[in-house]
C-alpha cells in the first residue's frame, strides 16, 4: 500500500514537471517584445480581480517562468498615452530572470489615453534594433481598450479609428513577419481591428480575466510555422499566366493541427506586377501540429508574358490567426515560349519543316545534277538487265558481263568493262559519257563515243564471242 502511495506521489511530480515542458524543449533563443497597456482603465476590477494584476501574474508566471529559456532576448514595452520600454535585455540568468520579474510586478494602471499606434511605432523600432540577430520574433500585445490617442498624437482621430498614417505603419510591420498575438481584455477591444491591420492571431477574453485564462488564450504563442528552406519553386508559367507555387511548411509548437488563410499573393517582376496572383483566393491552408506540411498555391499571372526566365518577388497577405515565415519570397520563374506552350503544334512544325527542308535540298541537288538522262543498253537485240537506267550528274551505271551475260549495275566489280555517266555539253544539253574500263573488250574502238547515246559498237564476251551493243535514248 505505501509503495502504491509512492508510486501515485512520483507519477504526479512527474505530470507536474511535464507541464513545463515546452519551455524546456525548446533550444532555439528567441527575442520576445510584450506591449502591455497599462491605461487607467487596466487598473478596474473584472471578478474581483485587476486587470492589470491578472496581466502581471501572467507575464510574470507564464511567460517569464513558464516561456522564456536562458539566453532569450526580452522587451516589456508600456504603453498608455506614451509609450515606455521597462524592461529590454538579454534573460542570461536565473537572476535576470527574478529581477525583469520584479518590474513587471511593479507596473500599475494609471496612464491617461490609450496610443496604440505610437507603442508599435515604438515596437518596431525596437525590433528592428534586433532584426540581424537572426532570432524568431515573438510580439504579444495586450490591452483592455480602444485607440484613444491623445490630441498630440500623430495618430489622433476624434471617433478612435485607425488613421492612414497608422494602417501604413502596419503595413510594414506585416512585411517583417513576425509572429504577433493580440489579446483584447473585454468586448469592443481594437483588438479585432487591430488583427486585420497586423494580420495577426487574436483573441478576446469577454469574461473573467484571470492569468489561467490568459494562458489559454496563447498556447500557441511560440508557436511558429516557416517555408523550408529550398522547397519554394514555381512552375513554368502558361501562356495565360496560370502557374502554380509549391512549397512545405514546417510547423513547432503546437499542439494540434494549425489553419492559415491566405489572403492574396502580390507578384512583381521589374515593372510587371500582379496585385492579386493567388488564384481563388482567400486559401485556407490545414498545416499538421508537428513536421512538414506539403502546399501547392495556384497562381494567375499576367497573359502573353515574354519568354524566358527571371526573379518574381512573391509578398504573402494573411486573413488575421497565424501566418507563415517569411512574408516575402523571391523565386525564378520560367515563363514558356509559344513552342513551350503548345507543344504539339510545335513538333509538328518542327517536323514539316524538316521535311521541307529534305525537299528543298533534293530540289537544289536536282537542279545542280540537271534533269536525268534515260537511256536504255541492248545486246544483240535484247535489253540487258538493269536496262532502261537513269542517271544524273554524279552518279554512275557500269556495264558488266559474266558468261556473255551483259547487264546494267550500280556498283563497280571485277567484271565491270564500261562506266557510263552524265557530262553536259556546251549548249547545256546533257550527254551520256562512255568510259572504257578494259579497253580490249571493245572491237576495232580505239575511243569510246562522245556521246554514247544512238551508237552501236562490238562487245566482246569473256569466251571470246562477238556481240552487237547499242545505247539508246529512253526519253519521255
Amino acid at each position: 500500500m505505501r509503495c502504491r502511495k509512492a508510486a501515485v506521489v512520483i507519477l504526479s511530480l512527474l505530470l507536474a514537471v511535464a507541464g513545463l515542458a515546452p519551455a524546456d524543449k525548446r533550444t532555439e533563443n528567441i527575442d520576445m517584445f510584450v506591449v502591455l497597456d497599462r491605461s487607467l482603465s487596466m487598473d478596474k476590477h473584472v471578478g474581483g480581480v485587476k486587470k492589470i494584476d491578472a496581466v502581471k501574474a501572467y507575464t510574470a508566471s507564464e511567460l517569464i517562468d513558464g516561456q522564456l529559456i536562458l539566453g532569450d532576448f526580452l522587451e516589456i514595452i508600456a504603453f498608455y498615452g506614451k509609450t515606455e520600454v521597462v524592461v529590454s535585455q538579454l534573460v542570461a540568468t536565473e537572476a535576470d530572470r527574478a529581477a525583469v520579474k520584479r518590474v513587471v510586478n511593479g507596473l500599475v494602471g494609471n496612464g491617461h489615453f490609450t496610443d496604440i499606434g505610437n507603442a508599435l511605432d515604438t515596437l518596431r523600432t525596437e525590433v528592428e534594433k534586433r532584426e540581424s540577430d537572426g532570432r524568431l520574433k515573438h510580439v504579444l500585445l495586450i490591452t483592455d481598450g480602444i485607440q484613444e490617442a491623445p490630441p498630440t498624437s500623430r495618430y489622433y482621430s476624434p471617433d478612435g479609428s485607425f488613421n492612414h498614417e497608422f494602417l501604413e505603419n502596419t503595413k510594414t510591420i506585416q512585411k517583417k513577419g513576425w509572429k504577433i498575438q493580440l489579446l483584447g481584455l473585454g468586448a469592443g477591444t481594437a483588438v479585432l481591428d487591430l488583427a486585420r491591420a497586423l494580420e495577426a492571431v487574436f483573441g478576446e477574453l469577454t469574461g473573467a480575466v484571470s492569468a489561467d485564462e490568459l494562458a489559454r488564450q496563447t498556447e500557441n504563442l511560440l508557436g511558429t510555422i516557416r517555408i523550408v528552406d529550398g522547397t519554394a519553386s514555381v512552375a513554368p508559367v502558361n501562356a495565360d499566366g496560370s502557374t502554380e507555387l509549391s512549397l512545405s511548411l514546417r510547423s513547432e509548437g503546437y499542439s494540434r493541427e494549425v489553419t492559415v488563410s491566405v489572403a492574396g499573393i502580390a507578384a512583381a517582376s521589374g515593372t510587371v506586377s500582379a496585385a492579386q496572383a493567388l488564384a481563388s483566393a482567400p486559401v485556407s491552408l490545414r498545416v499538421a501540429g508537428t513536421g512538414d506540411t506539403a502546399v501547392r498555391l495556384r497562381l494567375s499571372l499576367p497573359a502573353e508574358l515574354p519568354a524566358g526566365r527571371r526573379p518574381w518577388k512573391f509578398s504573402f497577405s494573411f486573413l488575421p490567426g497565424e501566418r507563415f515565415t517569411p512574408g516575402e519570397l523571391t523565386l525564378p520563374v520560367t515563363v514558356r515560349g509559344w513552342a513551350g506552350n503548345h507543344p504539339l503544334s510545335f513538333w509538328l512544325i518542327i517536323a514539316g519543316a524538316a521535311i521541307l527542308a529534305v525537299l528543298i535540298v533534293l530540289f537544289i541537288l536536282r537542279l545542280l545534277r540537271g534533269r536525268p538522262v534515260r537511256f536504255g543498253v541492248s545486246v544483240d537485240g535484247d535489253p540487258v538487265s538493269g536496262s532502261p537506267a537513269a542517271l544524273v550528274k554524279g552518279a554512275f551505271r557500269y556495264l558488266t558481263e559474266l558468261d556473255s551475260v551483259f547487264s546494267l549495275e550500280g556498283k563497280r566489280t571485277s567484271r565491270s568493262i564500261a562506266r557510263f555517266s552524265v557530262r553536259r555539253q556546251p549548249e547545256r544539253r546533257p550527254a551520256l559519257s562512255m568510259e572504257f574500263l578494259k579497253p580490249d573488250r571493245f572491237w576495232k574502238v580505239n575511243e569510246p563515243p562522245e556521246n554514247a547515246i544512238g551508237c552501236s559498237l562490238t562487245v566482246k564476251a569473256s569466251d571470246g564471242s562477238r556481240h552487237a551493243l547499242k545505247v539508246s535514248s529512253k526519253e519521255r
